[in-house]
């Protein structure tokens, strides 16, 4: 930590998983988040010096789940989610 205080950026990947249409890197990274925060504002109650300031570039809160007849069902799929696109992706080797 500098004497002059600290810059923390968190969550940038949330609006990857947006952009990707991919509900399972967003959720996760959004709860990631969550909980950064918390350890954020537990840090800050035992200062006088420290501001928290939480924003945002954009907001992208559709991730292909609504547009859709099957909302429910899609909702429903996210209990079942383990991965996420990318890390498929990652995984696709030329050699198989």
């Amino acid at each position: 930590m500098n004497h002059n205080g600290f810059v923390l950026q968190i969550g940038g990947k949330v609006d990857w998983g947006a952009h990707a249409n991919d509900v399972g890197a967003l959720l996760y990274d959004q709860i990631t988040f969550d909980e950064a925060i918390a350890v954020l504002i537990a840090f800050a109650e035992k200062r006088n010096d420290t501001l928290i300031e939480i924003t945002t570039d954009h907001g992208n809160a559709n991730p292909g789940l609504i547009k859709s007849r099957k909302v429910d069902k899609n909702f429903d799929h996210l209990q079942q989610f383990k991965n996420t696109n990318e890390w498929i992706l990652n995984r696709i080797s030329k050699n198989v």
